[in-house]
């Protein structure tokens, strides 16, 4: 298993927020702002900016135009950074059926807002501007905004019917099965969702392929939770 992450040391992020204060008039806080005025153009990946808060990556966006230099800088707004919220699909378990995309508090599991998709979506991945959510096996891709407005949907070209996928280091990183009953990730291109890379992956003890159900990765950990009850993680660390 191996691949290159994309990484980037950002020197100036700057958090617009409103603070909760004890003894006045309170909100809460529905967006953060990151205003970067430099990186380092000469690290691997330098086009892909990490963005932390509180020593949390919360998100990974690619820069506008490759390693040029530009006055202003790049102001990149979050309305999720907190990382306090779950985007869940609740779908019925057929094809060309219907689903419920809702954002739900971490903590409390609070219904925040959710919208209705005519179509089963399976699996969905949180990028800084798009939700995409992928319907049964992911034939197509949907891209909605944060409130849930359609923006575009892909037809994917991949070969791979995905059951997870999820936002990292600027790609689209989806788990699925191929036509061969085999299992693959692959990294796909956020603009296109073709896919750059693909890292085939073995089989459990008890025959399932690794990406046949859940799938999860951050940095160089992927895990994965391929079986039906009882259910089993498994994790496993990246090469570079």
């Amino acid at each position: 298993m191996r691949f290159a992450r994309r990484g980037v040391s950002v020197i100036a992020a700057v958090m617009l927020a409103v603070a909760l204060m004890s003894g006045r008039a309170s909100a809460a806080v529905t967006s953060v702002t990151f205003d970067i005025g430099h990186s380092d153009c000469t690290a691997p990946g330098a086009h892909t900016l990490n963005l932390f808060l509180n020593d949390v990556q919360v998100a990974s966006v690619p820069t506008t135009d490759g390693c040029t230099c530009h006055e202003n800088g790049m102001v990149v707004t979050l309305t999720d950074a907190s990382g306090k919220s779950l985007w869940i699909p609740v779908a019925e378990y057929r094809a060309n059926s219907s689903a419920v995309i809702q954002r739900r508090n971490k903590d409390t599991h609070a219904l925040e807002l959710q919208f209705t998709v005519p179509d089963h979506i399976g699996c969905i991945a949180v990028t800084p501007e798009f939700l995409i959510g992928g319907n049964w096996d992911s034939r197509i891709f949907y891209f909605w905004t944060h409130e849930g407005k359609l923006v575009r949907k892909v037809i994917s070209s991949t070969g791979n019917a995905y059951q997870d996928m999820k936002f990292e280091g600027g790609h689209v990183v989806a788990g699925g099965v191929l036509a061969d009953r085999s299992g693959a990730v692959d990294w796909l291109d956020l603009k296109t969702m073709n896919h750059v890379h693909r890292m085939n992956v073995g089989r459990t003890d008890r025959g399932a392929p690794f990406t046949r159900e859940g799938m999860s990765i951050r940095g160089k950990e992927i895990v994965f939770l391929p079986e039906d009850s009882p259910s089993r993680l498994f994790l496993f660390t990246l090469g570079r």
